[in-house]
């Protein structure tokens, strides 16, 4: 497990599967998340991405989905403090990288 600032990622080596969740909070941010899953990723990897159902974020879930290809794609309904949220999880596969 190793968590990371988007926006100063360390050089580190690639990786079978990334996981991230809540990142499409900030537009601005949307670019360099991207890059630095992208940078992450091994040829073949797993990219798993959970985000809640965020209006101004459909642009980078669009994005996210041309980029990688997509596996699978499920939406989940949670329960935060009364509030129900939609969540959508996706499981993609990377082609960028290396072997």
């Amino acid at each position: 497990t190793l968590e990371l600032d988007w926006r100063n990622p360390p050089k580190l080596p690639l990786f079978d599967l990334v996981i991230a969740a809540d990142v499409a909070y900030e537009l601005s941010a949307f670019e360099t998340v991207l890059e630095t899953v992208k940078k992450l990723l091994r040829y073949g990897g797993k990219f798993l991405l959970a985000e809640p159902n965020r209006d101004f974020a459909q642009p980078f879930m669009d994005r996210v989905c041309r980029t990688f290809q997509l596996n699978q794609q499920k939406w989940y309904e949670i329960n935060l403090r009364g509030i129900a949220v939609k969540v959508r999880v996706l499981e993609m596969t990377s082609f960028y990288g290396k072997n």
